[in-house]
């Protein structure tokens, strides 16, 4: 939960660079996904709490597999058009996948049912995102 929670988190920067510099269709994506991704921190962050998980996040500040760098952003900043769409959309990919990959293995080896339940749901979510990239960015 903690991992999915920092993901979340970290792609916000990526999906605020989209407008103005990616065209209409994946900037709709950006804006769509940052609202459904703090839709699903909000359920991480309740579930974690129940689970009397409190502090920092420790991974909040990692640079894992699917996170966009610091370095990553920066290279975007001054892109724009075809150029900024495809290095956005592959950190995207990068970071969807990371998502489908964490929840489908809490899904699969999760302890508490609600936790798994969760899972379950954001791998479906987030697969279907992913197909949604794959459709916009050919």
């Amino acid at each position: 939960m903690q991992l999915a929670e920092a993901l979340h988190g970290r792609v916000v920067p990526l999906l605020e660079l989209a407008p103005g510099r990616a065209g209409e269709p994946l900037t709709r994506v950006a804006r769509r996904l940052g609202a459904a991704h703090e839709k699903g921190r909000g359920r991480l962050r309740a579930l974690l709490a129940e689970a009397g998980v409190t502090g920092d996040n420790p991974h909040a500040l990692h640079d894992m597999p699917g996170m966009p760098t610091a370095d990553e952003l920066r290279a975007l900043d001054g892109l724009h058009g075809d150029a900024f769409e495809r290095r956005f959309t592959a950190l995207l990919r990068a970071y969807l996948n990371q998502l489908v990959l964490v929840a489908n293995g809490e899904r699969d080896a999760g302890g508490a049912a609600r936790v798994r339940e969760l899972a379950k749901a954001m791998a479906g979510e987030h697969t279907k995102e992913l197909a949604d990239l794959d459709r916009i960015a050919r």
